[in-house]
């Protein structure tokens, strides 16, 4: 029987959101949602070792985030380390390059990379909806991370099912110096004052994924989250303007942001770089990202 090994690398991919309806609440105040969603090249590099000592270490190169049970990432390893019943421990090395703050979902990423580090490394018998069992009580977005791609999750984000790839195309990513803040975004919603265009259509989506149609999927990037957002940072807006008159066929921001991000044709890589260096001409405080989508096959063949 295999034993594992005794190091594996994990990417941690981010990722977007293609459109965010909101479609009313539940008793316990969470959300329900349907959005499509989208990883993307903008990835974060996981290392995890094991270690003789019991227990879990947690390193990152980014000094402003916690390393303890506060962090996604540690709380992940927790949680296989308590449903398998591990002896041993594990050394986890993260370096960033997801934002924080940015509806980009960077924890949850990094998250799911050590649910899937963890079963490579311990050669655990947990196939990938084992593993978004384990990852839902950690967040939302969790469970779409463990396997990437292209979907549509529903619910809370637990609900997940396939959609068409997204067609070959260049993401230009801007992150404004200010984070937003997921809960206070949430509280601030109210869909009472959202009107029927304010909401995208998911229908609409999924045709132009089915038809690889970048034009109407740029028309169909509407996030409902965006109002809210925009309406308690103001300044948001700027961003979304700029991308908007970038000529990308469609712009919107991801999750509750702060980040937006525009998507070009692939034959326009032309544009999307122009773009990033208009940008960070007119918003030097901003960081800017180029990615491309990612398959739900470049997700699962990166843990090595």
């Amino acid at each position: 029987m295999e034993t594992g090994r005794e190091s594996v690398r994990a990417r941690a991919f981010a990722k977007i959101n293609l459109g965010l309806e909101v479609l009313g609440t539940r008793a316990d105040g969470y959300h329900l949602l349907r959005t499509g969603m989208q990883s993307i090249s903008l990835a974060d590099e996981l290392l995890l070792t094991r270690t003789a000592e019991e227990g879990i270490t947690l390193r990152c190169d980014e000094p402003s985030l916690p390393t303890d049970g506060r962090n996604l990432a540690f709380r992940a390893a927790e949680a296989v380390f308590r449903h398998c019943g591990l002896s041993g421990g594990v050394r986890i090395e993260l370096k960033k390059q997801i934002p924080a703050e940015a509806g980009l979902g960077g924890g949850s990423a990094d998250a799911a990379a050590v649910l899937r580090g963890l079963r490579a490394l311990f050669a655990l018998p947990l196939d990938d909806e084992a593993l978004r069992e384990l990852a839902l009580p950690l967040g939302a977005d969790v469970p779409f991370c463990v396997g990437g791609g292209t979907m549509l999750a529903e619910g809370i984000g637990e609900a997940l099912s396939p959609l068409p790839p997204m067609p070959p195309c260049h993401l230009v990513i801007v992150k404004p110096p200010c984070g937003s803040s997921t809960k206070a975004v949430y509280a601030a919603l109210s869909l009472k004052v959202l009107r029927p265009w304010e909401q995208p259509d998911a229908r609409l989506l999924e045709n132009a994924l089915r038809g690889q149609n970048v034009t109407l999927l740029g028309a169909s990037l509407q996030n409902a989250l965006e109002k809210p957002a925009t309406e308690l940072q103001p300044v948001l807006l700027d961003y979304r303007q700029f991308l908007t008159e970038s000529g990308a066929a469609g712009a919107a921001m991801s999750g509750s942001g702060s980040a937006f991000f525009a998507v070009f044709p692939e034959a326009e890589r032309d544009k999307a770089e122009q773009c990033i260096a208009t940008g960070k001409k007119q918003f030097p405080a901003a960081a800017f990202f180029l990615c491309r989508p990612v398959s739900a096959e470049e997700v699962s063949a990166s843990t090595i």
